[in-house]
């Protein structure tokens, strides 16, 4: 291909170089991108000597255009004739002819060019990083430092390669999704892949105050550590979960007691008279049960008086807790004198009768 002729002045001459070859002026062409920002400011934080905002220079004759251009590199190396372009495989695809050209006008007045070309474009000089992303990486900044390390040291160039990252393999949690309780209130299902193998069905009681372990048939979920999730929004519960979790031996995750205090609801000298009913629910808002304690005198929110003098009285974590009685009315059978009562958690008393028939 025959190249065009020079550009004419209006007097017929060829115009000649706006300043002498290789003289670094002011570029007219200020605007960069914002991944060319970036890209200057990771190469210097990487300790390249840069020159501060654009500068452009002055080449010789080129051929095909018929003039003197100045070019304007994306970076210069101060003290150096090494300069850094830029090039993306979006807006540099199919450009290889135009910007061989530029490497050879910059060759021309003493300058090496080291090109960052992304998005899979090949090499076109030997101190190009190639890289497969379509942008550029930690990695590729890296090698890219490399070799303009080299072409100002005048060390030989190679091209350098930085192959697209392989995806990483997303590791499984052991935590299982975490579901609100068919059956239980303000409880939700977990699950643990242990050690072992196995998997720990676990429910997260009480708006998540503690760790149950599920039990057979119908039973509430007996404790096994508390968790004091129930101070997180419940968008924090399962990292936090993790973590714990994630500390405990497999041996740690059984159950070890009915409640959070041990297996007692109740105290005083009629504790071991009572039968507590395993569907307890230490995280609900009510429970309804039965007592068979001799005649009631009098009972408070958190006692029951008995004829005979004895008491019966909510375990104080209980009521810690914030479980109360609400509500105790005694009646008489076929085997004798017993009591329906109504415990309530953060719950007014209701005020009802003490004793009746």
């Amino acid at each position: 291909m025959t190249p065009p002729p020079p550009r004419l002045a209006p007097n017929g001459a060829v115009p000649g170089p706006e300043h002498p070859a290789g003289t670094v002026v002011a570029s007219h062409n200020p605007v960069t991108s914002k991944t060319e920002q970036d890209l200057r400011q990771r190469l210097i934080h990487a300790g390249l000597p840069l020159h501060p905002g654009r500068s452009a220079l002055q080449c010789g004759f080129d051929e095909v255009s018929g003039t003197w251009p100045v070019l304007t590199p994306d970076f210069l190396v101060t003290g150096s004739r090494v300069c850094v372009e830029f090039d993306s495989g979006y807006t540099h695809a199919g450009e290889e002819n135009t910007d061989r050209r530029r490497n050879h006008l910059l060759a021309g007045i003493g300058w090496t060019v080291v090109r960052l070309r992304t998005g899979g474009l090949p090499a076109l000089g030997p101190y190009d990083v190639t890289t497969e992303t379509t942008s550029f990486t930690v990695a590729a900044v890296a090698a890219l430092v490399e070799s303009v390390r080299d072409a100002v040291e005048g060390r030989p160039g190679r091209v350098r390669h930085v192959p697209k990252a392989a995806p990483t393999k997303r590791k499984t949690s052991r935590l299982g999704s975490i579901a609100r309780h068919k059956r239980l209130e303000n409880a939700f299902y977990a699950s643990w892949a242990l050690d072992s193998g196995e998997t720990a069905r676990l429910v997260i009681m009480a708006d998540g105050h503690f760790l149950g372990g599920t039990g057979a048939g119908w039973g509430t979920p007996a404790f096994i550590v508390r968790l004091g999730l129930d101070r997180l929004d419940r968008t924090k519960w399962r990292g936090n979960l993790e973590e714990l979790l994630s500390d405990l031996p497999d041996e740690a995750l059984r159950p070890t007691s009915w409640f959070p205090w041990g297996d007692e609801l109740f105290t005083g000298v009629h504790a071991d008279d009572v039968h507590v009913d395993r569907t307890f629910n230490v995280g609900a808002q009510a429970h309804i049960g039965t007592l068979n304690l001799p005649s009631v005198t009098t009972w408070t929110a958190e006692s029951v008086a008995c004829a005979d003098g004895g008491t019966l009285e909510l375990h104080p974590e209980a009521v810690d807790a914030g479980w109360r009685f609400a509500d105790l009315r005694q009646h008489t059978g076929r085997d004798g004198v017993f009591q329906k009562y109504l415990l309530m958690r953060d719950g007014p008393r209701r005020g009802l009768q003490a004793a009746g028939s």
